[in-house]
């Protein structure tokens, strides 16, 4: 079948479709996302888990007094239990704890403090700093969809390609990859 004027338009007529509905897709989970951060009284993640576990990074010897890295990943452990994360995700938020200053021993994100033995003191929840720290997830979250749509739109396997049904002239839309 010849490629007409008619079909290239209709194809890059689905394209347009796509993109728009990618867009749509991603105002609304900005949107929902959000309202999610924004509406309840919590919206608690595993933030003070992460935080105690880099702080545990740096070691300090008793007798010296010198710091070191903690690269024995078994004594490392959160409020959630011990360290399941790669070294990479552990080495990232001990970047976040730095830029935002995160103080382990007194703050959490909970509203409400677990009843864990050493979560007394964490008696402050630093509200501005936490919807910063939320926000930036939520645009990292973003940026993964945005990521992974483009790869799919990419390899042609979002746009979905154009068959005539056998007959009866009617479009059939159908999740296949479109050759370009």
């Amino acid at each position: 079948m010849r490629k007409t004027g008619e079909h290239r338009h209709r194809k890059l007529a689905l394209a347009n479709a796509s993109t728009v509905v990618i867009l749509l897709w991603l105002l609304l989970e900005l949107a929902f996302t959000e309202w999610s951060i924004l509406s309840g009284e919590t919206c608690t993640f595993d933030w003070d888990a992460y935080m105690e576990q880099v702080s545990k990074l740096r070691r300090r010897d008793a007798e010296t007094g010198v710091s070191s890295l903690n690269f024995d990943y078994s004594t490392l452990s959160g409020d959630t239990g011990p360290l399941v994360y790669p070294a990479v995700h552990t080495w990232i938020h001990a970047g976040l704890s730095a830029v935002t200053g995160w103080d382990p021993v007194r703050w959490t994100t909970e509203y409400t403090p677990k009843d864990i033995p050493g979560y007394e003191q964490r008696t402050e929840r630093p509200h501005g700093l936490l919807l910063a720290i939320q926000q930036g997830y939520m645009l990292l979250h973003l940026a993964t969809l945005i990521v992974a749509a483009g790869t799919l739109y990419r390899s042609g396997l979002l746009v979905s390609a154009r068959h005539e049904l056998p007959g009866c002239g009617v479009a059939q839309l159908g999740a296949v990859r479109v050759s370009r």
